[in-house]
């Protein structure tokens, strides 16, 4: 698979990550979540629903500590990568690897736009889809045509329910299909919780002794599992918790761990290079309720 002209993309722009997690049993509305079934949970952070009408201005998408399996309930439109000039054909099944840094994009839909989304740990995208997880770090990859006959099923089958509390119920028996998982390598498990106890804070150093492996060994280990390296996803846990500070009204629910900045400057640094705008802005934005930036 060639990821190289189809990074830094996204679709338009649902709600934050743990936004309420409130059941969907309203009919089509603006967004609703659903929990995973309990066989998907080690896997499966949230399942989404979203509505929104056609947007004339871009979306920027900021990195998050998860991939997205989107799904298009209507036209999926027309796509490009931040920067480029040509539009793309959407996929209407599409797995969003880890996003490792901000990007932008343009819908091209008329009318609303309906869409279920499955947020899924980086380290169970192998075991579901069958790709590596360093193959689909900032990529977007067409499910549709790697996985034609599970498609056509789900398509087929209750996504199309008239409630958003059935769509997401069948998105997630759907994937339940293709669960064939391994719990992740003791040692990874390990290195995750302690990155995220930690608010992206911990070293390399000190996590490979308390996993009991050498700092290469676990290098080694992160990459070919998640795709980044473990000083990246350390990056990304502690952009990931900068937010729920920053706008903690949006991850309702959602669990409070200050993220681990040196100072300031690298607080600044870090975001702005991550997000492509500074921490106060990206407080001003969403405090006047644009919904435009948003994180996955």
């Amino acid at each position: 698979m060639d990821c190289d002209e189809q990074k830094g993309l996204y679709f338009s722009a649902p709600p934050c990550l743990d936004a309420g997690m409130r059941d969907a049993a309203a009919r089509d509305p603006e967004f609703a979540a659903l929990a995973p079934p309990d066989a998907l949970r080690p896997a499966v952070k949230a399942l989404h629903y979203h509505s929104e009408p056609a947007q004339a201005e871009p979306f920027r998408r900021l990195p998050g500590p998860f991939a997205a399996l989107v799904v298009s309930l209507d036209s999926p439109g027309r796509w490009r990568p931040a920067g480029a000039a040509c539009w793309r054909p959407y996929p209407r099944i599409a797995l969003h690897g880890l996003a490792t840094r901000w990007s932008a994009s343009l819908p091209m839909n008329i009318g609303r736009t309906r869409r279920l989304v499955a947020l899924i740990e980086p380290w169970a995208v192998a075991p579901l889809f069958g790709i590596p997880g360093n193959a689909t770090v900032d990529c977007v990859v067409d499910i549709e045509t790697k996985l034609p006959r599970w498609t056509r099923k789900l398509l087929r089958g209750h996504v199309y329910e008239h409630h958003a509390a059935g769509r997401l119920a069948a998105l997630g028996a759907a994937v339940g299909d293709l669960l064939r998982l391994s719990s992740p390598a003791q040692e990874l498990s390990l290195f995750l919780k302690m990155a995220r106890d930690s608010g992206g804070g911990v070293r390399i150093g000190e996590a490979a002794r308390a996993v009991d492996i050498g700092e290469r060994q676990l290098r080694s280990l992160v990459a070919a599992t998640i795709g980044v390296s473990p000083k990246a996803w350390c990056s990304i846990v502690r952009f990931s918790a900068n937010l729920r500070r920053l706008h903690p009204s949006a991850f309702e629910g959602a669990p409070s761990i200050p993220p681990s900045y040196f100072d300031q400057a690298h607080e600044i640094r870090e975001f702005r290079s991550l997000a492509g705008m500074t921490p106060g802005a990206y407080r001003a934005s969403k405090q006047g309720g644009d919904r435009r930036v948003y994180a996955a």
